[in-house]
């Protein structure tokens, strides 16, 4: 099983981030893409809460095939990887 991991703040997620993740999953052939909402990500400044982040990924990220969209209580996406 090939599994893809996509994190960020989110804020907000957008367009880009959506492409990104289609082209990882049809690329790579990937089965699942775990896609982890930072919730105080420490290298940036974020605007809207945690819990409208997640939700606005959750939407964002529905049309990926395989997507799984988590908070993540990591401040930086490698820190939940090492966990």
């Amino acid at each position: 099983m090939a599994v893809g991991v996509l994190g960020g703040a989110f804020d907000p997620p957008h367009n880009g981030h959506v492409a990104l993740a289609l082209a990882a999953v049809g690329q790579l052939g990937l089965d699942r893409l775990l896609v982890d909402v930072v919730a105080d990500p420490g290298h940036k400044h974020v605007f809207a809460p945690a819990d409208a982040r997640l939700e606005l990924a959750r939407l964002a990220f529905a049309q990926v095939s395989g997507a799984e969209v988590e908070l993540d209580p990591h401040a930086r996406t490698v820190d939940s990887l090492e966990a």
